[in-house]
């Protein structure tokens, strides 16, 4: 038999972890995978839910019920005994969520361990929004002066913009509203399940002719900051081995997840679209330096406040 697949919305992956509440959501997709749209009471889904998610005291199951009453996800009539499973459409115009991409969650794998599903999902969508603002850049940028009808823009070398897209784990903990420790956990989790694969990456910063102790203790008089992010390394110039010093950068992160796009038709959009707020697009420059300084990385010779301007 197919496994039933439902398609969430980001957007409520992030406000689930915002709220806490990832355990009664992981019993809303639950049901709502098993059910048409409602649930008596005492049915075979609802008795197996307890068993299936691992809850083990009914006390629990009934806390879990109470908080989807609560976000009203679910809804419950006494006099039938019947629950009412909403639809992620309902959630969207509920939250006025407006974006647009989706994660695909199938019940028989992902149900096993949806943090890190979740976690998974939202790093991906993160990689992927700046990988088509890139991509946007690219092709704008790439227009000649005179089609523009201005000046040649002044924008950072090719050099100094990383040729990647990652997450640093301290950024994956903000976006979840996760401490860095609990963040390195699921992230840990969602490479295990095959949610993300992250890669390490570094930049050279020097290469010696000898081993140095003292070398991480001289470049933190200058940058506490780098001197934490310092490791040190091996490599062979010709036939000649030398000790590489290295800065260790944010992981590559691949998205694993299957995403789909949620059409927005006119009708519905203008009930619950917010009138849209004219503010400036953040150039190219200003992810990048933007990204340093979340990372706690101030590239000298920028003055971080010209960042105020734009909302990322």
């Amino acid at each position: 038999m197919k496994s039933k697949v439902l398609n969430i919305p980001i957007e409520l992956m992030s406000y689930v972890f915002e709220k806490d509440i990832r355990r009664p959501f992981r019993l809303f997709l639950y049901l709502k995978a098993v059910s048409s749209g409602k649930l008596h009471k005492d049915s075979e889904e609802v008795l197996q839910a307890m068993p299936v998610l691992g809850i083990k005291d009914i006390r629990s199951f009934n806390k879990y019920i109470d908080a989807l009453l609560r976000e009203n996800w679910i809804g419950y009539n006494p006099a039938t005994g019947i629950f009412f499973i909403r639809s992620f459409k309902f959630i969207r115009q509920q939250h006025s969520f407006i974006k647009r991409r989706m994660a695909q969650f199938h019940l028989d794998s992902d149900i096993i361990d949806v943090d890190a599903f979740m976690f998974g999902a939202i790093a991906g969508d993160n990689v992927l929004r700046h990988k088509d603002f890139r991509e946007m850049e690219k092709k704008r940028d790439g227009r000649t002066a005179t089609k523009k009808r201005g000046v040649a823009k002044h924008i950072l070398p090719p050099s100094s913009i990383p040729d990647y897209f990652g997450l640093s784990v301290s950024a994956m903990g903000k976006m979840t509203g996760l401490s860095q420790t609990r963040a390195h956990e699921l992230k840990c989790r969602a490479e295990k399940a095959g949610y993300m694969k992250c890669n390490n990456k570094f930049r050279e910063v020097a290469t010696l002719k000898k081993p140095d102790e003292n070398i991480k203790h001289s470049i933190g008089i200058g940058d506490p900051e780098l001197a934490k992010k310092i490791r040190i390394g091996t490599k062979l110039i010709g036939k000649r081995k030398v000790v590489v010093v290295m800065e260790q950068l944010y992981d590559e992160v691949i998205p694993l997840v299957a995403y789909k796009s949620y059409r927005l038709r006119k009708k519905i959009a203008k009930n619950f679209l917010a009138t849209p707020v004219v503010v400036e697009k953040p150039p190219l420059w200003a992810y990048w330096l933007n990204e340093k300084v979340k990372n706690g990385i101030i590239p000298p010779f920028y003055d971080t406040h010209v960042l105020d301007k734009y909302v990322f």
